[in-house]
């Protein structure tokens, strides 16, 4: 009888501790993969953009805005004053001035002052001006070219989406290829035919129009005209509309002016063929090779 109990406790010891033992193995088993780095939520990136221009002088307060969610940093601000009232007078001077961070949604007010321009006495008054945020181009904004704000013009709103993030696409996932392949002009509007000719949807995006003051290409007198690109998908069509007089435009009519379209304009949409987006008046890009499309 002892030794049967003897027996039983030396399988009760045994059996605590393969219990202990492979509880611990689990703990460290390298088997069970626990995922050990944080997930990275995409991030919102800013956006700045020259919200007004108020001259007094010598001095101008430049109203600043970071349009995104996305906080920007330090960057600055470049003015270009011209010797007299119009563009064509040329740039008399340039400068530029610090612009401190901005967090998003916010907007901040800079005053440059024409008497920093060593020292000589020089006036906001009467005279045309263009001003550059971010001039050296070393913030990344969900918006490129819409950083600046002349005396007489400025860039048309933005979008409303394009505060949005835009996930690139997956590497195996087909890209688009966003052309122009017609346009037809009647009076006052111009219809613009977009076509994405790869196997990838195209989001949606921005229409350019660059109208010049004349027939030749760099008339001056100008202005830039923008439009948004409904999304089209992988072999369709679609068709954007340019309305002076809905655009309030100086031009009444296109007649014989020079002019530059270029779809996807910011450049925010991947393609297979990232060159062939314009069209001009007299010019277009050279038919893209069959089996471009194809390529991986």
């Amino acid at each position: 009888m002892k030794t049967k109990t003897m027996f039983m406790a030396c399988l009760l010891l045994i059996a605590g501790s393969l219990f202990q033992s492979t509880a611990q193995a689990q703990d460290g088993n390298p088997k069970i993969k626990v995922p050990n780095n944080p997930v990275i939520l995409p991030a919102y990136l800013p956006d700045l953009r020259i919200n007004s221009v108020k001259v007094n002088g010598i001095k101008a307060d430049v109203e600043v805005w970071n349009r995104c969610k996305g906080d920007a940093p330090a960057s600055r601000l470049r003015v270009e004053l011209y010797a007299g009232s119009t563009k064509e007078s040329g740039v008399y001077k340039i400068f530029e001035i610090d612009v401190p961070p901005i967090a998003g949604e916010t907007k901040t007010t800079v005053t440059p002052d024409a008497t920093s321009i060593g020292g000589i006495k020089y006036t906001f008054e009467g005279k045309y001006y263009r001003l550059s945020i971010d001039p050296h181009d070393k913030i990344k904004e969900t918006v490129e070219g819409n950083n600046w704000f002349e005396k007489n013009s400025a860039p048309f709103p933005d979008s409303a989406t394009s505060c949005e993030i835009v996930k690139p696409p997956p590497a195996a996932v087909a890209l688009p290829d966003l052309r122009i392949t017609k346009v037809t002009i009647n009076g006052h509007k111009m219809f613009v035919e977009i076509t994405n000719q790869c196997k990838g949807n195209a989001p949606a995006n921005r229409l350019r129009l660059s109208l010049y003051g004349g027939p030749q290409k760099g008339s001056p007198g100008g202005e830039e005209l923008e439009a948004d690109v409904p999304a089209i998908n992988a072999g369709a069509k679609a068709t954007v509309t340019f309305d002076l007089i809905a655009y309030s435009s100086k031009f009444t009519t296109f007649g014989d002016k020079y002019y530059r379209l270029d779809v996807d304009s910011s450049n925010k949409v991947k393609e297979m063929i990232e060159d062939n987006n314009w069209w001009e008046k007299n010019a277009g890009p050279f038919p893209d090779p069959a089996n471009e499309c194809d390529k991986k």
